[in-house]
């Protein structure tokens, strides 16, 4: 075979291979374009499904902030309310933790540490990480076991704010997502 017959035979080749390798990239990049397209959809419902959620919880993580901060509506809520506020979130929030992220379950632990103190006895309530002083309670010597008589607000405060700026981050709702 002569180089002319080579030179030649390569073209063939080529010319035959250029629609083969367009077609395997083309079936490549379409490949990666419907993976990427479920992916966002796999993102999609699930910030659906976490949305549905947080309008589960958001008012009564609120009334939980406000009731120890002495904000809003705290002077309407009993302690009793706290603690039945409190066992609704933890119902929502562990039954759909694999919903949320780690770092979400974390904070939201934080959040109920800063403001319960737990395992207080067998078939006793959580106690409640704040002062009697100025609540219904105050006097009433059965209702009075509900408190610490801590003065928590500012643990409390900041790990709800924590709490809600990683619960923006999984609704999409900030710009720690958008750097990600």
């Amino acid at each position: 075979m002569t180089t002319a017959d080579q030179i030649a035979l390569g073209g063939v080749v080529a010319t035959a291979l250029t629609p083969v390798a367009v077609i395997g990239v083309g079936y490549w990049v379409n490949r990666r374009l419907k993976h990427v397209e479920r992916t966002f959809e796999r993102e999609r419902r699930l910030t659906e499904v976490r949305f549905e959620l947080y309008k589960e919880i958001g008012f009564k993580l609120n009334d939980l902030f406000a009731y120890f901060n002495f904000i809003g509506l705290w002077k309407e809520l009993s302690c009793q309310d706290v603690i039945e506020r409190k066992r609704e979130l933890d119902r929502h929030v562990y039954a759909y933790r694999p919903l949320f992220t780690s770092e979400f379950f974390d904070r939201y632990v934080a959040f109920t540490e800063a403001a319960f103190k737990t395992n207080t006895g067998w078939r006793k309530d959580a106690k409640l990480r704040t002062l009697s002083d100025h609540r219904e309670a105050h006097g009433n010597s059965e209702l009075m076991e509900c408190f610490t008589q801590e003065d928590n607000r500012v643990a409390i405060r900041a790990a709800y704010e924590s709490l809600l700026d990683c619960l923006a981050a999984n609704l999409g709702l900030s710009s720690e997502t958008a750097a990600q």
